[in-house]
C-alpha cells in the first residue's frame, strides 16, 4: 500500500540521517559493547528489515498484539511534591450508595490479587 511504503520510507530516511554530532555515533557504538552485541550496523540491519516490511506485517502484529487476549492497562502517575498537571486522584469512587467499598487505584496489591484470582473461578465454573 502507498501509506505504508510513504510511512516505511520515512523511517528509512530518519534512520540512514548522518549523526549531526559525535557523541550520538559514539554513544551508539558503546551501547553496542556494553550490551555485548557488537552489531555496529545495526541501523543498516533496521533499514533492511524496514525494507521488507508490509501492510500485512502490520495488520498482523497489530492482530496478536490486540487480538482476542487483548489486555488494557491505564496508569496515572501523580507526584506527592511539586508541581503536577493534574490532582491527587481520588481514593473513593463518588458513587452516593453509601458503601464506599468501590476504590480507584490498588492500595493493597495482594487483596487485588486474591480478589481478582476469585473472580476468575467464579467466571470460569
Amino acid at each position: 500500500s502507498v501509506d505504508i511504503e510513504l510511512f516505511v520510507k520515512g523511517l528509512v530516511d530518519r534512520r540512514l540521517e548522518p549523526d549531526k554530532f559525535l557523541a550520538v555515533e559514539v554513544t551508539r557504538n558503546w551501547s553496542e559493547i556494553a550490551n555485548g552485541r557488537f552489531q555496529y550496523d545495526r541501523l543498516q540491519a533496521e533499514v533492511a528489515a524496514l525494507l521488507t516490511l508490509s501492510k500485512n506485517d502490520i495488520l498482523d502484529y497489530w492482530d496478536n498484539l490486540y487480538g482476542s487476549e487483548r489486555r488494557m492497562l491505564v496508569s496515572e502517575v501523580v507526584p506527592r511534591s511539586g508541581p503536577a498537571t493534574s490532582k491527587e486522584p481520588a481514593v473513593k469512587n463518588g458513587y452516593s450508595d453509601g458503601t464506599n467499598t468501590l476504590l480507584l487505584g490498588v492500595g493493597d496489591i495482594e487483596k487485588f490479587r486474591a480478589d481478582r484470582e476469585a473472580s476468575r473461578s467464579v467466571t470460569m465454573s
